[in-house]
């Protein structure tokens, strides 16, 4: 791959579907990218990121109906948070069902998210399986700032880099929220406040 040649969103669909590593911006971070449905595409992001096979993975989805697809069980709680929050940056863990076939990327609740980024929504809804969204850093290093850091990590590993035309420049991360028994447990403390959470659960 061509250093500094930006990958169009076409480009970017015929790589992952090919199995390829993309990464793409959010409305936070950046996200690595890799079709959640192949297995051996999940294994090459994990080798990318230095990242541990036991730690679960977030998948990203265009919009709530994709949820259907995933085999996950969605509660009244995490329809008001969705109302609330998506698109945006919060991630929501929930319960995988027994014949799910994401069933492997969860620990054991799966992490869901829908970004409101234009680019990440079309990019994974033009895909048509749900897209990987770790933040797209090593694992133990700082968040990468923008897309020419990027690109000087994750081109040599032979990830495509989606260029951004309209960067963001944030660089909090989605706040990932798991609800046990009716409470609210923040796993990762992000853009989204637990006094936000509670106030949308009490609607």
């Amino acid at each position: 791959m061509i250093k500094n040649t930006p990958t169009s969103l076409k480009q970017a669909v015929k790589l992952l579907k090919r199995g390829g590593g993309v990464a793409y911006p959010t409305e936070t971070c950046w996200g690595l990218g890799v079709r959640a449905d192949s297995i051996d595409a999940i294994e090459r992001l994990l080798e990318w990121k230095g990242r541990p096979k036991n730690q679960p993975i977030s998948l990203l989805i265009p919009d709530k109906l994709w949820l259907s697809k995933l085999g996950v069980v969605v509660t009244a709680e995490h329809q008001k948070l969705i109302a609330a929050f998506w698109p945006g940056p919060l991630t929501l863990l929930f319960e995988v069902n027994e014949d799910s076939g994401y069933k492997h990327l969860a620990a054991p609740l799966l992490g869901v998210r829908c970004s409101s980024h234009p680019l990440a929504r079309e990019l994974v809804k033009t895909l048509g399986v749900p897209l990987t969204s770790p933040s797209a850093n090593l694992t133990g290093q700082a968040l990468l700032r923008d897309e020419e850091q990027i690109r000087e990590v994750f081109e040599p590993l032979g990830v495509a880099v989606l260029h951004d035309e309209n960067p963001s420049g944030e660089l909090v991360e989605s706040t990932v929220l798991k609800l046990v028994g009716g409470s609210v447990e923040i796993l990762r403390q992000g853009v989204v406040s637990k006094t936000s959470v509670l106030k949308a659960l009490l609607k």
